[in-house]
């Protein structure tokens, strides 16, 4: 009886679990159901916010991973400047051209003024710079004399032609003559350009504003401004020469020297005109098809030498020595012309102490006589060379009108320059090309 009743107990409680399970199940069930209702209404009334929110979630997925389709498009649309960064580019040149128009330019060259000799020669070198070329152009002492008449009229740009030529035709001549701070307005301005940075100044003077323009110019590249300046005298005095000169020196350019209206022409319109827009055609690597461009069938010449048995050096023969006597001499091209020059060769018949051991090759733009600029010093091999008995020398391909060599010594250790005229000298070549 007692076993009956235990087990009725146990069917009870289990009877009673199996209710409370089940209550439980339904209110879970309800609940659900609820939260489902409530989600689905919820999700149907925000769907166009939600909608606009993933948007941002797209792309910033697209951002940090791997490019979808559009991504590609972005891809392949930078194809083209990478394989053009890898092209060689052109420099691009920035030029200031700096007019004196202080009160001495109203003094005669010829039958007219000075600065209206100026003003028709400049006028025709604007012309001829090139579109290619950002020209920009400044004034000092058209105003008044005070030592800051300094005006840049026209900025940097390579549509302005015409505004530069009207520029120049409203000059006067008044002032001072403020050169050095001239020249650090126009550097300061060109500073911040990227590619060539050129300052050409033209004066008839030197400077009287009591500041030194060489030092000045000597101190740009303390300020990290790299220009070069080329300067053009107009009918100075040997004094005022020395001045211009040294600051053309003193910034890595060319100084041109004119006494006369017809020399102003040239120098302005031809010499100056290609120096400031020839420069980016020289390769920085050596060239092909090169030919010997001191012998005078391709239009070589030699202008100066300090004695006239050297001109026997460049005539394409190898059969007699001559000595180097002061041992220096210079090469032209016929016409005025200019080359590019990247290499020399000096011929070794045999073994000699009267070797000419070193030499020096100096290149200018200037004249025969005046400013050379040295692109390297070279020693020879005492020795004959089996394959040919030409030494090469090679040096960074170099614009010039005028090639100069100079023996500095002799292999038996004899570096008297004066006294080089046993030396033994057969030829010497000059390659590179000539320009039109």
């Amino acid at each position: 009886m007692k076993i009956n009743n235990y087990n009725y107990l146990i069917k009870l409680n289990l009877l009673a679990m199996a209710m409370v399970l089940a209550v439980f199940s339904i209110g879970c069930l309800s609940k659900a159901e609820a939260i489902s209702e409530k989600t689905t209404a919820k999700m149907a009334t925000e769907s166009p916010v939600t909608e606009k929110a993933t948007a941002p979630s797209t792309e910033k997925e697209a951002h940090l991973s791997i490019p979808r389709p559009e991504a590609k498009e972005d891809s392949s649309a930078a194809t083209p400047s990478t394989e053009a960064e890898s092209q060689p580019t052109v420099e691009e040149q920035n030029v200031i051209f700096i007019l004196d128009s202080s009160g001495s330019m109203a003094k005669p060259m010829g039958s007219r003024s000075k600065l209206v000799v100026a003003k028709e020669v400049v006028g025709g070198f604007v012309k001829a710079i090139p579109n290619s070329v950002n020209l920009g152009f400044m004034a000092y002492g058209h105003r008044n004399k005070n030592c800051d008449d300094i005006e840049l009229l026209n900025d940097l740009a390579s549509d302005n032609r015409d505004s530069i030529l009207t520029s120049i035709n409203s000059l006067a001549p008044k002032g001072n003559t403020p050169i050095s701070a001239s020249i650090l307005k126009a550097a300061e301005y060109l500073k911040d350009k990227s590619g060539k940075r050129t300052i050409v100044l033209v004066s008839d003077g030197e400077e009287s504003c009591s500041t030194n323009p060489v030092e000045t110019v000597k101190q740009l590249r303390d300020l990290g401004i790299q220009v070069t300046v080329h300067v053009v005298g107009f009918g100075v005095t040997d004094k005022e020469d020395k001045q211009l000169q040294a600051i053309a020196n003193a910034g890595g350019g060319n100084y041109y020297s004119a006494k006369n209206a017809d020399e102003f022409k040239s120098i302005i319109q031809e010499q100056l005109a290609e120096e400031t827009i020839s420069t980016p055609d020289v390769e920085p690597s050596p060239s092909t098809n090169l030919v010997n461009l001191a012998l005078e069938s391709n239009g070589g010449e030699v202008l100066a030498a300090s004695y006239e048995g050297l001109t026997a050096l460049v005539d394409g023969k190898v059969d007699n020595s001559v000595g180097a006597g002061g041992g220096e001499m210079v090469v032209g091209f016929k016409g005025g012309r200019s080359a590019i020059v990247e290499k020399v060769t000096w011929f070794i018949k045999g073994t000699s102490d009267y070797n000419v051991k070193e030499f020096e090759i100096l290149v200018s733009n200037e004249s025969p006589t005046s400013g050379f600029k040295s692109v390297g010093k070279f020693t020879t091999q005492n020795i004959k060379l089996l394959k040919t008995s030409h030494q090469e020398f090679n040096f960074t391909p170099v614009k010039a009108r005028y090639i100069k060599w100079k023996a500095l010594s002799r292999h038996d250790g004899y570096n008297d320059r004066n006294n080089l005229g046993n030396s033994d000298c057969y030829e010497l070549q000059v390659f590179g090309k000539l320009l039109n």
